[in-house]
């Protein structure tokens, strides 16, 4: 479903895409609002989208996601009756455009990458080590 927001361009409101997680379209998000899956907010960490995160009372192991990353400053929180009563208000800045986070998004982009390199790493050289000796 598609939206017009005036001038500001367009919002996509997505429900699924059929054989797909949503991962597939992360990379062209300039903005997330979502509530905070574990599937959902590690997709957007790996794509460098920036995330509002809107609360979910009764549901604990979200709720610590969504506090984690608001803490870590990989995105902003809003409460469920904020996003009820003004759901735009969410997403939107004080001059009525989309809510950039910026800063949200470079402190995603920071996050170190393929730490799995290094450790193949030292456990080839540990192999290599094994075999010579």
């Amino acid at each position: 479903m598609r939206v017009d927001w005036g001038e500001q361009g367009k919002i996509v409101f997505i429900d699924r895409v059929r054989g797909e997680t949503h991962h597939v379209l992360f990379p062209a998000f300039d903005l997330v609002l979502t509530r905070a899956g574990g599937g959902t907010v590690n997709d957007g960490l790996a794509c460098g989208a920036p995330m509002v995160l809107v609360e979910e009372p009764g549901m604990w192991q979200v709720e610590q996601i969504r506090r984690t990353c608001i803490g870590m400053g990989f995105a902003r929180g809003v409460s469920l009756k904020e996003f009820l009563e003004r759901p735009r208000a969410c997403v939107e800045s004080t001059q009525g455009g989309l809510l950039l986070l910026e800063e949200e998004r470079r402190r995603i982009l920071d996050l170190p990458h393929h730490g799995e390199v290094p450790l193949v790493r030292v456990l080839l050289e540990k192999r290599r080590q094994a075999c010579i000796g």
